[in-house]
Protein backbone atom coordinates (compact mmCIF):
# COMPACT_ATOMS: atom_id res chain seq x y z
CA UNK A 1 0.00 0.00 0.00
CA UNK A 2 1.21 3.50 -0.83
CA UNK A 3 1.16 5.03 2.63
CA UNK A 4 1.91 2.12 4.87
CA UNK A 5 5.18 3.29 6.38
CA UNK A 6 6.68 2.77 9.76
CA UNK A 7 4.34 5.32 11.26
CA UNK A 8 0.99 5.02 9.59
CA UNK A 9 -0.63 1.70 10.46
CA UNK A 10 -0.74 0.44 14.05
CA UNK A 11 -0.77 -3.14 12.71
CA UNK A 12 2.84 -2.89 11.55
CA UNK A 13 5.54 -3.96 13.93
CA UNK A 14 6.74 -0.40 14.47
CA UNK A 15 5.56 1.74 17.32
CA UNK A 16 5.60 5.47 17.75
CA UNK A 17 6.21 8.24 20.21
CA UNK A 18 2.74 9.63 19.64
CA UNK A 19 -0.16 9.11 17.30
CA UNK A 20 0.38 10.09 13.64
CA UNK A 21 0.07 13.81 12.96
CA UNK A 22 -0.11 14.63 9.25
CA UNK A 23 0.67 18.29 9.92
CA UNK A 24 4.14 17.39 11.15
CA UNK A 25 4.98 14.38 9.02
CA UNK A 26 6.30 11.21 10.62
CA UNK A 27 6.85 10.98 14.39
CA UNK A 28 10.39 10.87 15.63
CA UNK A 29 10.95 7.84 17.84
CA UNK A 30 10.26 4.31 16.75
CA UNK A 31 11.43 0.81 17.55
CA UNK A 32 10.98 -2.37 15.60
CA UNK A 33 11.62 -6.13 15.72
CA UNK A 34 11.56 -8.74 12.95
CA UNK A 35 8.15 -10.41 12.71
CA UNK A 36 9.92 -13.78 12.92
CA UNK A 37 13.40 -15.05 13.81
CA UNK A 38 14.89 -18.17 12.30
CA UNK A 39 15.86 -20.98 14.75
CA UNK A 40 19.63 -20.60 14.21
CA UNK A 41 19.57 -16.88 15.05
CA UNK A 42 20.88 -16.70 18.63
CA UNK A 43 20.30 -12.95 19.11
CA UNK A 44 17.09 -10.93 18.98
CA UNK A 45 17.64 -7.58 17.21
CA UNK A 46 15.80 -4.48 18.40
CA UNK A 47 16.00 -1.53 16.00
CA UNK A 48 15.76 1.88 17.68
CA UNK A 49 15.34 4.80 15.29
CA UNK A 50 15.09 8.56 15.65
CA UNK A 51 13.89 10.58 12.72
CA UNK A 52 12.78 14.16 12.27
CA UNK A 53 9.45 14.55 10.47
CA UNK A 54 9.47 15.30 6.78
CA UNK A 55 12.24 13.10 5.42
CA UNK A 56 14.15 14.27 2.38
CA UNK A 57 11.21 16.37 1.24
CA UNK A 58 11.19 18.33 4.49
CA UNK A 59 9.89 21.47 2.85
CA UNK A 60 6.48 19.78 2.69
CA UNK A 61 6.23 19.37 6.46
CA UNK A 62 7.95 21.23 9.32
CA UNK A 63 10.60 19.29 11.18
CA UNK A 64 10.54 18.94 14.93
CA UNK A 65 13.66 18.83 17.05
CA UNK A 66 13.83 15.48 18.80
CA UNK A 67 16.03 14.56 21.71
CA UNK A 68 16.71 11.22 23.39
CA UNK A 69 19.08 10.89 26.35
CA UNK A 70 18.51 7.24 27.25
CA UNK A 71 16.93 4.03 25.96
CA UNK A 72 15.63 1.11 28.01
CA UNK A 73 14.26 -2.22 26.76
CA UNK A 74 11.61 -4.28 28.55
CA UNK A 75 9.88 -7.60 28.12
CA UNK A 76 6.12 -7.09 28.15
CA UNK A 77 3.65 -9.72 29.41
CA UNK A 78 0.31 -8.79 27.73
CA UNK A 79 -1.78 -11.04 29.99
CA UNK A 80 -0.77 -9.12 33.10
CA UNK A 81 0.65 -5.82 31.73
CA UNK A 82 3.85 -6.67 33.63
CA UNK A 83 7.19 -5.24 32.50
CA UNK A 84 10.60 -6.83 33.04
CA UNK A 85 13.64 -4.69 32.33
CA UNK A 86 16.22 -6.47 30.16
CA UNK A 87 19.94 -6.27 29.60
CA UNK A 88 21.03 -5.91 25.99
CA UNK A 89 24.16 -5.43 23.93
CA UNK A 90 25.30 -3.70 20.74
CA UNK A 91 27.16 -5.17 17.77
CA UNK A 92 30.49 -4.78 19.60
CA UNK A 93 29.19 -6.81 22.56
CA UNK A 94 28.90 -3.91 25.03
CA UNK A 95 26.28 -4.82 27.65
CA UNK A 96 23.62 -2.28 28.73
CA UNK A 97 20.69 -2.03 31.07
CA UNK A 98 20.18 1.50 29.86
CA UNK A 99 21.82 3.00 26.80
CA UNK A 100 22.80 6.62 27.40
CA UNK A 101 23.60 9.25 24.83
CA UNK A 102 22.46 12.63 23.61
CA UNK A 103 20.78 11.98 20.26
CA UNK A 104 18.92 14.48 18.10
CA UNK A 105 17.44 14.20 14.64
CA UNK A 106 18.17 11.23 12.38
CA UNK A 107 19.85 8.35 14.21
CA UNK A 108 19.49 4.59 14.53
CA UNK A 109 21.13 1.73 16.36
CA UNK A 110 20.45 -2.00 16.57
CA UNK A 111 20.58 -3.58 20.01
CA UNK A 112 20.54 -7.31 20.72
CA UNK A 113 18.91 -9.54 23.32
CA UNK A 114 20.37 -12.97 24.05
CA UNK A 115 17.84 -15.47 22.78
CA UNK A 116 18.82 -18.12 25.30
CA UNK A 117 17.30 -15.97 28.06
CA UNK A 118 13.84 -16.52 26.57
CA UNK A 119 13.69 -20.30 26.43
CA UNK A 120 10.11 -20.16 27.73
CA UNK A 121 9.12 -18.30 24.56
CA UNK A 122 10.65 -20.67 22.00
CA UNK A 123 8.10 -21.44 19.32
CA UNK A 124 5.95 -18.62 20.69
CA UNK A 125 5.65 -14.86 20.45
CA UNK A 126 7.86 -12.57 22.53
CA UNK A 127 6.64 -9.04 23.32
CA UNK A 128 9.04 -6.12 23.76
CA UNK A 129 8.66 -2.47 24.80
CA UNK A 130 11.21 0.28 24.44
CA UNK A 131 11.36 3.40 26.59
CA UNK A 132 12.96 6.54 25.19
CA UNK A 133 13.89 9.09 27.89
CA UNK A 134 11.17 8.89 30.54
CA UNK A 135 8.08 8.37 28.38
CA UNK A 136 6.61 5.28 26.84
CA UNK A 137 6.04 5.60 23.11
CA UNK A 138 2.26 5.37 23.45
CA UNK A 139 0.34 5.52 26.69
CA UNK A 140 -0.92 2.02 27.58
CA UNK A 141 -4.22 3.56 28.68
CA UNK A 142 -4.79 4.99 25.20
CA UNK A 143 -3.92 2.00 23.05
CA UNK A 144 -2.41 -0.99 24.80
CA UNK A 145 -2.19 -3.09 21.65
CA UNK A 146 0.27 -0.72 19.97
CA UNK A 147 2.67 -0.15 22.86
CA UNK A 148 4.78 -3.20 22.17
CA UNK A 149 6.41 -4.99 19.27
CA UNK A 150 6.33 -8.75 18.92
CA UNK A 151 8.59 -11.35 17.36
CA UNK A 152 7.97 -15.05 16.79
CA UNK A 153 10.91 -17.11 18.06
CA UNK A 154 10.51 -19.82 15.45
CA UNK A 155 11.67 -23.28 16.50
CA UNK A 156 11.49 -24.59 12.93
CA UNK A 157 12.73 -23.10 9.64
CA UNK A 158 10.42 -21.86 6.91
CA UNK A 159 8.86 -24.65 4.82
CA UNK A 160 11.37 -25.73 2.18
CA UNK A 161 11.77 -28.42 -0.47
CA UNK A 162 14.85 -29.26 -2.51
CA UNK A 163 15.29 -27.21 -5.68
CA UNK A 164 13.32 -24.22 -4.38
CA UNK A 165 14.45 -20.87 -2.94
CA UNK A 166 12.28 -18.69 -0.70
CA UNK A 167 12.43 -14.91 -0.72
CA UNK A 168 10.64 -11.58 -0.52
CA UNK A 169 10.40 -9.52 -3.71
CA UNK A 170 8.87 -6.27 -2.43
CA UNK A 171 10.79 -4.52 0.37
CA UNK A 172 11.44 -0.87 1.23
CA UNK A 173 14.63 0.54 2.75
CA UNK A 174 15.80 3.92 4.03
CA UNK A 175 15.70 5.18 0.43
CA UNK A 176 11.91 5.15 0.60
CA UNK A 177 11.88 8.44 2.46
CA UNK A 178 9.25 11.15 2.06
CA UNK A 179 6.79 13.19 4.05
CA UNK A 180 4.51 10.24 4.76
CA UNK A 181 6.58 7.04 4.91
CA UNK A 182 10.02 5.55 5.12
CA UNK A 183 11.81 2.25 5.53
CA UNK A 184 14.39 0.76 7.90
CA UNK A 185 18.14 1.37 7.48
CA UNK A 186 19.87 -0.53 4.73
CA UNK A 187 22.14 -2.44 7.08
CA UNK A 188 19.34 -4.65 8.44
CA UNK A 189 19.09 -6.42 5.08
CA UNK A 190 22.55 -7.92 5.49
CA UNK A 191 20.88 -10.35 7.90
CA UNK A 192 18.08 -11.53 5.64
CA UNK A 193 19.03 -15.19 6.01
CA UNK A 194 19.94 -15.17 9.71
CA UNK A 195 16.97 -13.10 10.89
CA UNK A 196 14.21 -13.96 8.44
CA UNK A 197 15.30 -17.36 7.08
CA UNK A 198 15.20 -16.21 3.45
CA UNK A 199 17.36 -17.23 0.50
CA UNK A 200 16.93 -13.94 -1.36
CA UNK A 201 15.41 -10.46 -1.08
CA UNK A 202 14.60 -7.81 -3.68
CA UNK A 203 14.87 -4.21 -2.45
CA UNK A 204 12.20 -2.16 -4.26
CA UNK A 205 12.16 1.46 -3.16
CA UNK A 206 9.72 3.98 -4.62
CA UNK A 207 10.63 5.52 -7.96
CA UNK A 208 9.70 9.03 -6.79
CA UNK A 209 12.05 8.73 -3.80
CA UNK A 210 15.10 7.29 -5.52
CA UNK A 211 17.91 9.43 -6.83
CA UNK A 212 20.78 8.39 -9.07
CA UNK A 213 23.27 8.16 -6.22
CA UNK A 214 20.78 6.06 -4.21
CA UNK A 215 20.56 3.56 -7.07
CA UNK A 216 24.36 3.29 -7.17
CA UNK A 217 24.52 2.76 -3.40
CA UNK A 218 21.86 0.05 -3.57
CA UNK A 219 23.74 -1.76 -6.34
CA UNK A 220 26.99 -1.57 -4.39
CA UNK A 221 25.27 -2.81 -1.23
CA UNK A 222 23.81 -5.80 -3.07
CA UNK A 223 27.18 -6.73 -4.59
CA UNK A 224 29.04 -6.48 -1.28
CA UNK A 225 26.49 -8.34 0.85
CA UNK A 226 25.22 -11.14 -1.38
CA UNK A 227 26.65 -14.53 -0.46
CA UNK A 228 26.56 -18.04 -1.81
CA UNK A 229 23.51 -18.85 0.35
CA UNK A 230 21.82 -15.43 0.27
CA UNK A 231 21.19 -13.09 -2.69
CA UNK A 232 20.23 -9.42 -2.54
CA UNK A 233 18.65 -8.12 -5.73
CA UNK A 234 17.72 -4.55 -6.60
CA UNK A 235 14.37 -3.72 -8.18
CA UNK A 236 12.07 -0.72 -8.05
CA UNK A 237 8.46 0.08 -7.18
CA UNK A 238 7.59 2.32 -10.11
CA UNK A 239 4.68 4.74 -9.70
CA UNK A 240 2.82 5.45 -12.95
CA UNK A 241 -0.11 7.73 -13.75
CA UNK A 242 -3.28 5.68 -14.12
CA UNK A 243 -5.92 8.33 -14.82
CA UNK A 244 -6.72 10.96 -17.45
CA UNK A 245 -7.15 13.64 -14.80
CA UNK A 246 -4.29 16.11 -15.26
CA UNK A 247 -4.82 17.77 -11.86
CA UNK A 248 -3.63 15.95 -8.71
CA UNK A 249 -6.63 14.73 -6.74
CA UNK A 250 -6.56 14.10 -3.01
CA UNK A 251 -9.81 12.14 -3.05
CA UNK A 252 -8.38 9.46 -5.34
CA UNK A 253 -4.92 8.09 -5.91
CA UNK A 254 -4.34 8.19 -9.65
CA UNK A 255 -1.31 5.96 -9.67
CA UNK A 256 -0.47 2.38 -10.47
CA UNK A 257 2.44 0.62 -8.78
CA UNK A 258 4.69 -1.60 -10.86
CA UNK A 259 7.44 -3.86 -9.48
CA UNK A 260 10.33 -3.71 -11.93
CA UNK A 261 12.98 -6.46 -11.99
CA UNK A 262 16.19 -6.90 -13.98
CA UNK A 263 16.40 -3.16 -14.64
CA UNK A 264 19.52 -1.76 -16.30
CA UNK A 265 19.10 1.54 -14.44
CA UNK A 266 16.61 3.43 -12.31
CA UNK A 267 13.22 4.34 -13.82
CA UNK A 268 12.38 7.87 -12.68
CA UNK A 269 8.76 8.98 -12.31
CA UNK A 270 7.01 11.63 -10.27
CA UNK A 271 6.93 15.39 -10.04
CA UNK A 272 8.66 17.56 -7.46
CA UNK A 273 5.70 18.31 -5.22
CA UNK A 274 2.79 16.00 -6.06
CA UNK A 275 4.95 12.98 -6.77
CA UNK A 276 2.83 10.26 -5.13
CA UNK A 277 -0.48 11.62 -6.42
CA UNK A 278 0.38 12.76 -9.92
CA UNK A 279 3.30 10.88 -11.52
CA UNK A 280 4.56 12.43 -14.75
CA UNK A 281 4.48 9.16 -16.73
CA UNK A 282 1.48 6.96 -17.31
CA UNK A 283 1.61 3.18 -17.09
CA UNK A 284 1.81 2.68 -20.85
CA UNK A 285 4.76 5.08 -21.12
CA UNK A 286 6.54 3.12 -18.38
CA UNK A 287 5.86 -0.15 -20.22
CA UNK A 288 7.24 1.29 -23.46
CA UNK A 289 10.33 2.55 -21.64
CA UNK A 290 11.00 -0.86 -20.09
CA UNK A 291 10.76 -2.57 -23.48
CA UNK A 292 12.90 0.02 -25.27
CA UNK A 293 15.62 0.72 -22.73
CA UNK A 294 15.74 -2.14 -20.24
CA UNK A 295 16.50 -5.29 -22.18
CA UNK A 296 15.56 -8.41 -20.24
CA UNK A 297 13.55 -6.49 -17.64
CA UNK A 298 10.03 -7.50 -16.62
CA UNK A 299 7.49 -6.51 -14.02
CA UNK A 300 4.67 -7.60 -11.74
CA UNK A 301 1.72 -5.37 -10.85
CA UNK A 302 1.93 -4.60 -7.12
CA UNK A 303 -1.12 -5.09 -4.87
CA UNK A 304 -3.48 -4.84 -7.87
CA UNK A 305 -6.63 -4.48 -5.74
CA UNK A 306 -5.32 -2.38 -2.87
CA UNK A 307 -7.71 0.04 -1.22
CA UNK A 308 -7.25 2.69 1.41
CA UNK A 309 -9.98 4.78 3.01
CA UNK A 310 -12.52 3.67 0.41
CA UNK A 311 -10.39 4.67 -2.58
CA UNK A 312 -9.81 2.03 -5.25
CA UNK A 313 -6.36 2.50 -6.59
CA UNK A 314 -4.95 0.13 -9.16
CA UNK A 315 -7.50 -1.35 -11.54
CA UNK A 316 -5.40 -1.71 -14.73
CA UNK A 317 -8.26 0.18 -16.35
CA UNK A 318 -6.16 2.12 -18.86
CA UNK A 319 -3.35 -0.36 -19.37
CA UNK A 320 -3.05 -1.74 -22.89
CA UNK A 321 -3.66 -5.48 -23.05
CA UNK A 322 -0.58 -5.83 -25.27
CA UNK A 323 1.64 -5.26 -22.24
CA UNK A 324 0.17 -8.23 -20.31
CA UNK A 325 2.84 -10.82 -21.00
CA UNK A 326 5.51 -8.35 -22.08
CA UNK A 327 6.79 -6.72 -19.96
CA UNK A 328 4.08 -7.51 -17.35
CA UNK A 329 4.52 -11.19 -16.47
CA UNK A 330 2.38 -11.41 -13.33
CA UNK A 331 0.48 -9.98 -10.38
CA UNK A 332 1.33 -9.69 -6.70
CA UNK A 333 -1.69 -11.71 -5.57
CA UNK A 334 -0.59 -11.84 -1.94
CA UNK A 335 0.62 -8.69 -0.19
CA UNK A 336 1.71 -8.94 3.44
CA UNK A 337 0.77 -5.31 4.01
CA UNK A 338 -2.89 -6.02 3.23
CA UNK A 339 -4.19 -7.09 6.61
CA UNK A 340 -7.72 -7.33 5.26
CA UNK A 341 -7.65 -10.68 3.51
CA UNK A 342 -10.45 -9.46 1.25
CA UNK A 343 -7.92 -7.38 -0.72
CA UNK A 344 -5.74 -10.37 -1.46
CA UNK A 345 -8.81 -12.41 -2.38
CA UNK A 346 -9.85 -9.72 -4.85
CA UNK A 347 -6.34 -9.75 -6.32
CA UNK A 348 -6.72 -13.51 -6.93
CA UNK A 349 -10.13 -12.89 -8.54
CA UNK A 350 -8.57 -10.36 -10.92
CA UNK A 351 -5.73 -12.78 -11.66
CA UNK A 352 -8.23 -15.56 -12.42
CA UNK A 353 -10.25 -13.26 -14.69
CA UNK A 354 -7.15 -12.48 -16.75
CA UNK A 355 -6.20 -16.18 -17.00
CA UNK A 356 -9.66 -17.04 -18.31
CA UNK A 357 -9.22 -14.35 -20.94
CA UNK A 358 -6.13 -16.15 -22.20
CA UNK A 359 -3.43 -14.03 -20.50
CA UNK A 360 -0.41 -16.05 -19.38
CA UNK A 361 0.53 -14.55 -16.03
CA UNK A 362 2.27 -15.68 -12.85
CA UNK A 363 1.95 -15.08 -9.10
CA UNK A 364 4.08 -13.37 -6.47
CA UNK A 365 3.65 -13.08 -2.71
CA UNK A 366 5.60 -10.39 -0.85
CA UNK A 367 5.65 -8.46 2.41
CA UNK A 368 5.66 -4.93 0.93
CA UNK A 369 7.49 -4.19 4.15
CA UNK A 370 8.33 -0.67 5.27
CA UNK A 371 9.37 -2.12 8.62
CA UNK A 372 10.97 -5.40 9.70
CA UNK A 373 8.02 -7.53 8.54
CA UNK A 374 10.34 -8.87 5.85
CA UNK A 375 9.17 -12.33 4.77
CA UNK A 376 5.58 -12.03 6.06
CA UNK A 377 4.66 -12.61 2.41
CA UNK A 378 7.02 -14.74 0.31
CA UNK A 379 7.67 -16.03 -3.18
CA UNK A 380 9.22 -19.45 -3.75
CA UNK A 381 11.14 -19.83 -7.00
CA UNK A 382 12.35 -22.97 -8.75
CA UNK A 383 16.11 -22.49 -9.09
CA UNK A 384 19.15 -24.74 -9.36
CA UNK A 385 21.51 -22.24 -7.70
CA UNK A 386 21.13 -19.20 -5.48
CA UNK A 387 22.18 -16.68 -8.10
CA UNK A 388 20.49 -13.52 -9.37
CA UNK A 389 20.20 -14.89 -12.90
CA UNK A 390 18.42 -18.04 -11.69
CA UNK A 391 16.02 -16.12 -9.45
CA UNK A 392 15.09 -13.61 -12.15
CA UNK A 393 14.63 -16.38 -14.73
CA UNK A 394 12.22 -18.22 -12.41
CA UNK A 395 10.22 -15.05 -11.67
CA UNK A 396 10.00 -14.25 -15.37
CA UNK A 397 8.97 -17.74 -16.48
CA UNK A 398 6.34 -18.48 -13.82
CA UNK A 399 8.15 -21.04 -11.69
CA UNK A 400 6.72 -19.34 -8.61
CA UNK A 401 4.57 -20.00 -5.55
CA UNK A 402 3.08 -17.12 -3.50
CA UNK A 403 2.53 -17.75 0.21
CA UNK A 404 2.11 -16.30 3.68
CA UNK A 405 2.38 -19.71 5.33
CA UNK A 406 2.81 -23.20 3.84
CA UNK A 407 4.57 -24.23 0.67
CA UNK A 408 3.10 -26.38 -2.08
CA UNK A 409 3.67 -26.98 -5.75
CA UNK A 410 2.32 -29.05 -8.61
CA UNK A 411 3.45 -31.02 -11.64
CA UNK A 412 1.37 -32.43 -14.49
CA UNK A 413 2.08 -35.64 -16.45
CA UNK A 414 0.27 -36.66 -19.65
CA UNK A 415 -0.53 -40.12 -20.98
CA UNK A 416 2.89 -40.31 -22.68
CA UNK A 417 4.81 -39.65 -19.47
CA UNK A 418 5.72 -36.10 -20.48
CA UNK A 419 5.87 -33.68 -17.56
CA UNK A 420 5.25 -29.95 -17.10
CA UNK A 421 6.14 -27.75 -14.13
CA UNK A 422 4.67 -24.41 -13.06
CA UNK A 423 4.65 -21.86 -15.87
CA UNK A 424 4.91 -24.47 -18.62
CA UNK A 425 2.52 -25.95 -21.20
CA UNK A 426 1.65 -29.59 -21.80
CA UNK A 427 -0.30 -31.21 -24.65
CA UNK A 428 -2.25 -34.44 -24.36
CA UNK A 429 -5.58 -36.14 -23.76
CA UNK A 430 -5.28 -37.45 -20.21
CA UNK A 431 -3.43 -35.77 -17.34
CA UNK A 432 -2.26 -36.73 -13.90
CA UNK A 433 -1.62 -34.03 -11.30
CA UNK A 434 1.07 -34.52 -8.64
CA UNK A 435 0.92 -32.14 -5.67
CA UNK A 436 3.45 -31.82 -2.89
CA UNK A 437 3.42 -29.57 0.16
CA UNK A 438 5.28 -28.71 3.33
CA UNK A 439 4.33 -26.61 6.38
CA UNK A 440 6.33 -26.08 9.54
CA UNK A 441 4.45 -26.59 12.78
CA UNK A 442 5.01 -23.21 14.38
CA UNK A 443 1.70 -22.00 15.72
CA UNK A 444 1.07 -19.53 12.92
CA UNK A 445 1.20 -22.16 10.15
CA UNK A 446 -0.03 -25.54 11.50
CA UNK A 447 -0.90 -28.39 9.13
CA UNK A 448 -2.17 -28.07 5.60
CA UNK A 449 -5.85 -28.91 6.03
CA UNK A 450 -7.11 -28.59 2.47
CA UNK A 451 -5.86 -28.45 -1.10
CA UNK A 452 -7.89 -26.83 -3.86
CA UNK A 453 -7.21 -27.62 -7.48
CA UNK A 454 -8.71 -25.18 -9.99
CA UNK A 455 -9.20 -25.95 -13.68
CA UNK A 456 -10.07 -23.10 -16.00
CA UNK A 457 -11.09 -23.40 -19.64
CA UNK A 458 -9.75 -20.37 -21.48
CA UNK A 459 -12.50 -18.30 -23.02
CA UNK A 460 -15.09 -19.28 -20.42
CA UNK A 461 -16.19 -17.19 -17.47
CA UNK A 462 -15.33 -19.31 -14.45
CA UNK A 463 -13.03 -21.93 -12.99
CA UNK A 464 -14.02 -25.44 -11.95
CA UNK A 465 -12.73 -26.86 -8.67
CA UNK A 466 -11.57 -30.47 -8.98
CA UNK A 467 -12.79 -32.38 -5.88
CA UNK A 468 -9.99 -33.65 -3.65
CA UNK A 469 -10.14 -35.60 -0.39
CA UNK A 470 -9.50 -33.71 2.83
CA UNK A 471 -5.90 -33.77 4.07
CA UNK A 472 -4.51 -33.03 7.51
CA UNK A 473 -0.74 -33.30 7.25
CA UNK A 474 2.24 -31.02 7.57
CA UNK A 475 3.92 -32.70 4.59
CA UNK A 476 2.77 -34.95 1.80
CA UNK A 477 2.40 -35.91 -1.82
CA UNK A 478 -0.92 -36.41 -3.56
CA UNK A 479 -1.81 -37.61 -7.05
CA UNK A 480 -5.10 -37.26 -8.90
CA UNK A 481 -6.30 -37.58 -12.51
CA UNK A 482 -8.52 -35.40 -14.66
CA UNK A 483 -11.98 -36.25 -15.76
CA UNK A 484 -12.53 -36.41 -19.52
CA UNK A 485 -11.77 -32.97 -20.96
CA UNK A 486 -13.21 -31.51 -24.13
CA UNK A 487 -10.61 -30.41 -26.70
CA UNK A 488 -9.43 -26.87 -26.04
CA UNK A 489 -7.07 -24.69 -24.01
CA UNK A 490 -7.01 -24.92 -20.20
CA UNK A 491 -4.95 -23.94 -17.19
CA UNK A 492 -4.59 -25.63 -13.82
CA UNK A 493 -3.51 -24.02 -10.56
CA UNK A 494 -3.45 -25.10 -6.90
CA UNK A 495 -4.02 -23.55 -3.48
CA UNK A 496 -2.83 -25.03 -0.17
CA UNK A 497 -4.59 -23.83 3.00
CA UNK A 498 -3.99 -24.24 6.73
CA UNK A 499 -6.37 -24.10 9.67
CA UNK A 500 -4.96 -20.65 10.50
CA UNK A 501 -6.14 -19.33 7.11
CA UNK A 502 -2.60 -19.15 5.74
CA UNK A 503 -2.22 -20.24 2.15
CA UNK A 504 0.07 -20.90 -0.78
CA UNK A 505 -0.94 -20.26 -4.40
CA UNK A 506 0.87 -21.70 -7.41
CA UNK A 507 1.39 -20.17 -10.82
CA UNK A 508 -0.65 -22.03 -13.46
CA UNK A 509 0.30 -24.83 -15.83
CA UNK A 510 -1.35 -24.57 -19.26
CA UNK A 511 -2.94 -27.60 -20.93
CA UNK A 512 -3.72 -28.12 -24.60
CA UNK A 513 -6.26 -30.94 -24.93
CA UNK A 514 -6.40 -32.56 -28.36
Amino acid sequence: MDAEGLFLLPFFLSYLEDKPDWSYGVPERTFDLPWRLNPECDRIPVLCLLRRGGGRVAYLTPRRSGEVRSIRIYRFYPDSDRLEQLSFSDEEGNIYWEYRGDHRGDWHKIFYLRREKFSDAEGKTLYIRVKFDDHFIISPKDDRETTYASVLLADKPLPKLSGWLVGDGHIHTEFTDNSSEYGPPLEVFRSGREWFGLDYTVLTDHSFDLKGLDWERLQKFAQENSREDFSILIGEEIHAKNDDNWFPSFTKCHSMHILGFGLERMVKTGSTIFHSYNPNKDENAVMAELIAHHQGSFCYIAHPRAEMEGRWRYELKRLKDTYLGNPIVGLEVLNGGDFEERKNEEAVELFTKLLLQGKRLWVMGNSDSHSLRVGSGRTYVRARENREEEILAALKSGKTVATNGPFGYMEVINENGEKAELGEELKGKEFKFMLRWDADLNHQYTDVTSIRLYLGRIGEGREEEIPLPKVVHSKGTFTTKTQDLMPGSYYIRAEFLTSEKKKALTSPIFLEVS
